[in-house]
């Protein structure tokens, strides 16, 4: 299935998924592809998971007796296609590089002198100035990596296209919005672009 005949520009990501397309006369599967998350590709083609799922647009039910509405979330995901052991070395590296690179910072006079960071069992913890902790911890039978900010709450985070993305945001990776939060809290440039699986390919 080609991103053209989609009519879809926001992923390329659809060799491992399997959508079910919604409509009053085609129920069945689609393509051999697999659907986490609704999304809709078109003004006229919408397609979801087989399970009940509410959002703020519509309700989709397990027998698609109702559709999403155009404006539903524009995203989906890899569900489980990731092995546990892939899926390991890929937050391993991710939490060792933020680690890493967060006490290079901490090094260059970046954060107070109450910073400390750990990692300890797939959990990274992070403290800033004024108590502010940051913890980013691996979640593997969901295979994503949930955030927890001081400053906007948590956050959770599905692999997608060799980086992380917000489940419910698809331009939203978790090393730019750590960028961008950090760059506005301190006030200084802090980039994290060139770290292990920060880039979508």
């Amino acid at each position: 299935m080609s991103k053209k005949l989609l009519d879809l520009d926001i992923f390329t990501l659809l060799n491992s998924l399997k959508f079910q397309k919604l409509g009053k006369n085609n129920n069945g599967l689609f393509n051999s592809f697999r659907l986490k998350t609704p999304v809709v590709v078109s003004q006229k083609l919408a397609f979801t998971h087989r399970f009940y799922h509410k959002t703020a647009d519509g309700l989709c039910s397990l027998w698609f007796e109702k559709t999403l509405k155009t404006i539903c979330v524009r995203y989906f995901t890899q569900e489980s296609f990731l092995s546990l052991n892939d899926y390991n070395t890929v937050v391993e590296k991710t939490l060792e590089d933020l680690h890493d690179h967060f006490d290079i910072l901490a090094d260059q006079g970046y954060f107070s002198k109450d910073y400390d960071s750990t990692l300890t069992d797939g959990v990274l913890t992070i403290k800033l100035a004024d108590n502010r902790i940051y913890v980013i911890n691996k979640q593997t039978p969901n295979r994503q990596l949930w955030l927890s900010s001081p400053e906007s709450g948590p956050k959770r985070y599905d692999f997608v296209d060799n980086s992380w993305v917000y489940s419910h945001d698809p331009t939203d990776t978790m090393h730019e919005f750590l960028s961008k939060e950090l760059q506005t809290l301190f006030k200084k440039e802090i980039q994290l672009s060139h770290l292990s699986y920060a880039k979508r390919n």
